[in-house]
Order: C-alpha cells, then structure tokens, then sequence
C-alpha cells in the first residue's frame, strides 16, 4: 500500500469543496455581467446601438416580398389556354 492515513479524503468535505468552487466562479461571473457602473452600461450600450446603425446602413435596399413576385400558386394559373384566346 502506498498511501497511509494522511492520504484519506472525506468524500463530503471534496464535494463541499467543489460545491464552493463552483459557486465561486458563478458568482464572479455573474460580478463581471452586472457589477457595472452606469457608465460603463451606458458605454456598451451606445457601441451596440452605433454597431446596429452602421449595420443597418450597410443593408440592400431591395425587398424581395411576396407581392414581388408574379404569382405561380395553381389557383393563379389554371390549366388550359391563356385566358383571352380562343380556341377553335
């Protein structure tokens, strides 16, 4: 046996341990997203909006909407001749 009772861990006081670590790093995360000042919330803020505007000023003019495009639904185009030529 290599180990001797001062290798001995209690399984309770390990998982404790990572319990605690866990929140640790949940709670300095959640520190980095909301513990901001006014200032630097505004900040971001203002760069989301210019990066949105800059976005959208970028973007193409046409639209390709439905009312666009001619109609090829079969209610639209029923079988048969064209309307408005005979068929002698």
């Amino acid at each position: 046996m290599t180990g001797g009772p001062d290798n001995l861990v209690s399984l309770a006081r390990a998982r404790k341990a990572r319990s605690r670590a866990a929140q640790k790093a949940e709670a300095d995360a959640n520190a980095l997203r909301f513990g901001r000042t006014r200032a630097e919330r505004a900040a971001d803020e203002a760069r989301a909006d210019q990066a949105a505007r800059r976005l959208d000023a970028h973007r193409r003019d046409t639209v390709d909407t439905p009312r666009d495009r001619p109609d090829t639904s079969p209610a639209a185009n029923p079988p048969g001749p064209p309307p408005g030529r005979r068929t002698s």
